[in-house]
């Protein structure tokens, strides 16, 4: 708590006509000036005090207690913490901090943790609910215990400036590597005996190639050799119709941290080349049923035909009409 104190003004009247009448009555004052008059300076005490006395000037004296800053605490618990115990040590250094923030009077604590149970390390989202009712000019910033990388930071950076400066406890050790292969794209199905092209991307610290080994329903291609940290494709040819499973792997390498992402498969599904379109533009007609029968009717015969044209006419008697 501490004291305050300010001048303030509580027109009797609304302000816009109190400036309309101090403005008048400066315009008036001013040709009296201009005029000759001779009790200028005693008009123009009377028209301050006047205006003043409008105004209503008031002393107010306060008590203020100022607003407690917002500091947000965000845990992560994802599948990845549960390695080499790291748990045990971000939950150490998550006490750690909550304890220390609660002592501080002028900090007001909020805490959340990302879902075990997503993919990846969701705490973008951890950190916007635990600031989502927070005024923004009290936020001081945020802490997050984490042992890496971010899977849900926002496509515009600056949406996340809001949310205050961020700092990063990363729990592991200096010697822990991992490599990774992901599918980043493949096509839901291709034709038989045609190639088509997958997108994979192996992120390896240690090395800048890697060999990949793919299979296709458990037949071993040949490796490829692609670059690290950035998309490549690799060609591939389904040999059967139906449902293909294709897998990607890459090799272990020493002190790797786990090997759950050194594969990576997809289901692509195999169609035989042998679907011919017929495309047909128009309206329908009518008429087309017509032409349609009398194409597909079989054509008469010759002898009919002939038959038909060479019977004799039958001869016809006219009797005769009587007279009277």
């Amino acid at each position: 708590m501490f004291e305050a104190s300010r001048l303030s003004f509580d027109p009797i009247i609304p302000w816009l006509a109190l400036w309309a009448l101090l403005a008048v009555s400066a315009v008036l004052w001013g040709g009296y000036v201009w005029r000759g008059g001779k009790a200028w300076l005693f008009r123009a005490i009377a028209l301050s005090i006047l205006a003043l006395a409008l105004a209503n000037p008031l002393w107010v004296e306060e008590e203020r207690e100022p607003l407690k800053d917002i500091v947000a605490l965000v845990i992560d618990r994802s599948e990845s913490m549960n390695f080499r115990g790291r748990t045990e040590t971000a939950q150490a250094a998550y006490d750690a901090l909550k304890t220390q923030i609660e002592a501080d009077e002028t900090l007001e604590l909020r805490v959340s943790e990302t879902d075990p149970d997503a993919d990846g390390s969701d705490v973008y989202t951890a950190l916007q609910s635990a600031l989502s009712d927070a005024p923004r000019d009290r936020v001081a910033g945020a802490l997050i215990v984490t042992d890496g990388q971010v899977h849900n930071l926002p496509s515009d950076p600056e949406t996340a400036v809001e949310l205050g400066p961020v700092h990063s406890l990363i729990v592991g050790g200096e010697d822990e590597i991992d490599r990774r292969i992901e599918i980043q794209s493949i096509p839901s199905f291709g034709i038989v005996d045609n190639g088509i092209d997958m997108r994979v991307q192996v992120d390896d610290p240690t090395a800048e190639f890697v060999d990949v080994a793919v299979s296709i329903n458990g037949d071993i291609m040949p490796p490829q050799r692609i670059a690290t940290g950035e998309p490549q494709t690799i060609p591939i040819t389904l040999k059967r119709r139906g449902d293909n499973l294709v897998v990607v792997q890459v090799a272990e390498i020493p002190n790797e941290l786990t090997l759950a992402n050194n594969l990576a498969s997809a289901a692509v599904s195999g169609v035989q080349d042998r679907l011919r379109v017929l495309l047909v533009t128009g309206e329908p007609h009518t008429g087309a049923r017509v032409w349609r029968d009398l194409l597909k009717s079989d054509p008469p015969s010759t002898s009919f035909i002939s038959r038909s044209f060479d019977r004799p006419r039958r001869p016809t008697t006219r009797r005769p009409t009587r007279s009277r």
